[in-house]
């Protein structure tokens, strides 16, 4: 018995379709409008390199790989940014178990994820912000947010700089 193709219709590869996107503050699916043209940035929340890496890192990065791949592939300029906190409570406490550096805990299992990510083909993220590269900003806007209203969320364009996917650049 032979299969018969239901799909008989002509596809329509050149009509373009909106990507529609669930607005957390509108609660709605809206059509995706970039603010920029066609700049998209993305600023992903990353790694806390204090353990081997794990499935629900993979999931989590896998997800946005793809996210970052559909943008570009549909032609948009994607920049994402992936922060990586490099210093917290659990890396101290790591370095008072083992007595070794919190730089080379980050440095070993920053390598180890950024293989697991390599082995997964994930290579989208273009910039790893490590968050000790921005502790004098980080304290400034502390001290500065504390003096405003907290009603009010005022935006704010963060720098970054460009760090290695190589753990070995990492400082």
């Amino acid at each position: 018995m032979s299969l018969k193709n239901l799909n008989t219709r002509r596809l329509h590869a050149d009509r373009a379709m909106p990507i529609r996107v669930y607005n957390t503050l509108t609660r709605k699916k809206e059509e995706f409008v970039p603010l920029h043209a066609n700049r998209v940035s993305m600023f992903v929340c990353g790694l806390t390199p204090q353990d081997e890496t794990h499935m629900g890192h993979a999931k989590t990065y896998v997800a946005f790989d793809v996210v970052a791949r559909f943008l570009r592939h549909k032609g948009f300029h994607v920049f994402y940014l992936q922060n990586v906190t490099d210093i917290e409570d659990r890396i101290i406490e790591k370095m008072q178990k083992t007595g070794r550096e919190w730089k080379d805990i980050v440095n070993q299992y920053f390598g180890e994820y950024l293989e697991v990510m390599d082995a997964l083909r994930c290579n989208s993220v273009d910039v790893y912000a490590f968050a000790t590269d921005y502790i004098d900003d980080i304290v400034a806007r502390s001290k500065d947010s504390s003096r405003r209203d907290t009603r009010t969320s005022p935006k704010t364009e963060a720098s970054t700089t460009t760090r290695p996917r190589s753990p070995a650049g990492a400082s």
